[in-house]
């Protein structure tokens, strides 16, 4: 699969399955004014933001500040913290989960 990036005109296209970093670089280019936002703090402030839930590698992924490796085992235990103290609910999928604020 391929994913085709546009903005003012211009037109960049990621060939293949890329890494987060190979998109990072096509809509730096395409549009250089963009502000990136900070990672969030933790689950819920990310969960906050998508109120249709996310799955534990979703949320690891936008907890995961610039380039950083993502720390899937961290954000399942915070996840399942906030899950205990009825802060999020979780709907089962498949061997996963979607994560949602209460």
């Amino acid at each position: 699969p391929s994913i085709v990036f546009s903005a003012n005109g211009n037109r960049m296209e990621a060939g293949g399955f890329q890494p987060v970093e190979a998109y990072d670089v096509i809509i730096a280019n395409l549009a250089p004014d963009l502000k990136r936002h900070a990672a969030p703090e933790g689950p819920l402030d990310a969960l906050a933001f998508y109120p249709g839930g996310l799955s534990t590698q979703e949320v690891t992924a936008i907890m995961t500040s610039g380039n950083n490796p993502p720390e899937r085992q961290s954000t399942e235990k915070q996840l399942v913290s906030l899950l205990g103290e009825n802060r999020i609910r979780r709907i089962a999928m498949g061997s996963d989960a979607i994560w949602l604020a209460a």
